[in-house]
């Protein structure tokens, strides 16, 4: 058995032969001749009993699942300790080891874990769940043609199994490093439970790691995140802790890297517009970034980071020290994301304001004149290249031919999952939803049509509601002394003081950043989200604006003392004073407090919220 291994590794980690009717593979490239949209590769994922209940999530966002138990569970084992969450919503997706079969070539002891948040949760107990395969998480130097780690998306809901693949292509084609693509016939085994049942197609997609990372940029050695679990590129105060926990960085990074994000997010929601036209092209790759914004447009990729916040990395590269977003998880793309309506109103959203909700960055960026004209004439050659010159529609043609085969042989045993149980409609057909939001594009461009603004409905997380409605009332009730329902500048001036006292804890007659956010993360009221209202929330949005404060006090400092926030409440109070009587009524209050940039909305950690005290 031990001779067997060495063998398959030797077999594995060297595997000279090219794949079977490819070219040889490139020195510089060997992963290459895996991919292309006419690709479709055979694969059999063997998984032991015991391994399957242990890769069993026991979180989800759905709460607790207790897992089933095994039927080959050894009663001598050890317990296995608890797996940390993988999946952005709460999700822990455990490794185990199993064999893979690839284009006839065996690989043991692979890592598997499944992947995915929708994508996982809507396949309930069907057997086509997304896979990633980590061929050297156990056998170190094991790879697939260079490539350590492969990702086998299901296709969920997608009639033409071809959106996911398709998307990618055109990130590529706009000029944004994005993964590569290929598709794959699966079959699974599991003693008790599958043998060698065909799960189904499933679309290839390159992982980004350090080999996609050294491919695009030169060099793979600069921090990579995957934010989830907000909105928006929050800014979480000036200790690293709460950014590890959101921003997700999937390696430890150093100390310059962790500040240069903090600096990062402190220019997005507090510089002013003069420092943000002159810092941002330091901090991000605007054109990148607005052929990225291009992309998503043209596709209407909205659970992404210009929707619901996530499936997104963040690379800081290195060689210029700036930010480059790269895209993920686009299986919603193409009018399939169940917005409310028709999908067909996917189709006229408006091209000027390609986000939904706030979005502070995509604002702050397009309102500069340059960028704007930038993002739509690379909005107008995507469109040109791809639709009117009917490439996107032979792309499709082509993978559709590749893998009829295999789409007939799934349809033939296939059960349903519980996305096609949601009554979501039926989804926009794809070569009909691609001419049409050409279309769409092609008019709003020449100003022959306006677009239409799309809401995400309850899905809409950037909708941040306005200061005033919140606190204008309640912050009269608390200082108005003479309660002659107005302000002075006196009342104001005692309230602040008195809330200065208590954060100053300490008595240190300065107050630090982080004692100033504990303090506003006790008065601020806990928003509810989806009917209830996670404890982490207000202390998010204090950071927030304990950073605007401080930032609008200058140059960045350790702590303030009273006098200067002291300053600052009087500044407010004459800006909120438009008819200069010396008093605030609550319409003014109002309007001053609306003025201030709200906190982007974090929804959610990599932990479950439901954490019991």
């Amino acid at each position: 058995m031990r001779m067997l291994s060495m063998l398959c590794l030797a077999a594995a980690t060297s595997w000279a032969a090219p794949l079977r009717g490819q070219p040889n593979r490139t020195a510089d490239d060997p992963a290459a001749p895996l991919f292309g949209p006419d690709k479709v590769w055979t694969a059999h994922l063997r998984i032991g009993a015991q391994e399957w209940n242990d890769m069993l999530p026991t979180r989800s966002f759905f709460g607790p699942q207790p897992k089933p138990k095994a039927k080959q569970a050894d009663p001598a084992a050890p317990p296995r300790p608890a797996a940390p969450p993988r999946g952005g919503f709460g999700f822990d997706f455990p490794y185990v080891k199993a064999d893979c079969e690839f284009a006839g070539v065996l690989f043991q002891d692979v890592g598997v874990r499944f992947k995915g948040n929708s994508s996982y949760a809507m396949s309930g107990p069907t057997i086509k769940k997304p896979f990633k395969i980590d061929f050297n998480r156990f056998v170190k130097g094991q790879h697939l043609h260079g490539l350590k780690t492969i990702n086998l998306a299901n296709n969920f809901g997608e009639p033409t199994q071809v959106r996911e693949a398709l998307a990618y292509f055109v990130f590529r084609a706009a000029g944004v490093p994005a993964p590569r693509t290929a598709f794959v016939e699966l079959y699974l085994t599991v003693p008790g439970r599958y043998d060698r049942e065909l799960a189904g197609l499933y679309t290839l997609i390159e992982q980004v790691d350090k080999t996609f990372l050294k491919r695009h940029f030169g060099d793979g050695s600069g921090m990579l995140l995957k934010p989830e679990g907000f909105h928006d590129l929050p800014y979480l105060g000036p200790d690293w802790s709460p950014y590890a926990e959101l921003y997700r960085p999937k390696d430890d990074p150093e100390a310059q890297a962790r500040q240069r994000l903090i600096d990062f997010t402190r220019l997005v929601h507090f510089a002013d517009d003069a420092a943000f036209r002159r810092e941002i092209d330091r901090y991000l790759d605007v054109d990148r970034f607005l052929r990225y914004l291009a992309a998503c447009a043209l596709m209407v990729n909205v659970d992404s980071f210009i929707g619901t916040g996530h499936n997104y990395f963040l690379y800081l590269n290195p060689t210029d020290n700036r930010f480059t977003f790269l895209p993920w998880d686009l299986n919603s793309t193409f009018g399939l994301f169940p917005l409310p309506g028709a999908a067909a109103a996917q189709t006229a959203w408006t091209i000027h304001k390609p986000y939904f909700g706030s979005n502070r960055l995509v604002e702050r960026v397009l309102a500069m004149p340059a960028n704007a004209a930038a993002y739509r004439q690379h909005l107008a050659a995507l469109n040109d290249k791809l639709v009117p010159a009917q490439r996107l529609i032979a792309e499709i043609d082509v993978m559709q031919r590749a893998i009829a085969k295999t789409v007939a042989k799934e349809a033939a045993g296939k059960k349903a999952g519980w996305f096609d149980l949601m009554l979501l409609g039926q989804p926009a057909d794809l070569k009909t939803f691609v001419a049409a939001r050409s279309a769409s594009i092609k008019a709003q461009l020449s100003e022959r049509a306006e677009g239409k603004e799309l809401s995400l409905g309850w899905f809409d997380f950037g909708k941040r509601p306005p200061l005033g409605k919140q606190f204008a009332r309640p912050l009269t009730l608390a200082a108005d002394a003479d309660q002659d329902g107005k302000l002075s500048r006196a009342e104001l001036k005692t309230l602040v003081d008195r809330f200065l006292t208590e954060c100053d804890r300490d008595r240190q007659g300065a107050i630090s950043e982080k004692a100033l956010a504990a303090g506003l993360a006790r008065v601020l009221p806990k928003p509810a989200l989806f009917g209830f209202a996670p404890p982490h929330l207000p202390q998010f949005a204090a950071a927030h604006y304990a950073g605007l404060i401080f930032a609008r006090a200058g140059p960045a400092q350790a702590a303030l003392d009273r006098a200067a926030l002291l300053a600052q409440a009087e500044a407010f109070f004459t800006a909120a004073d438009g008819n200069r009587d010396g008093l605030l009524d609550e319409p003014e209050l109002t309007a001053a407090l609306d003025a201030v940039p709200t906190a982007p909305l974090v929804y959610g950690r990599p932990v479950p919220f439901a954490a019991k005290k």
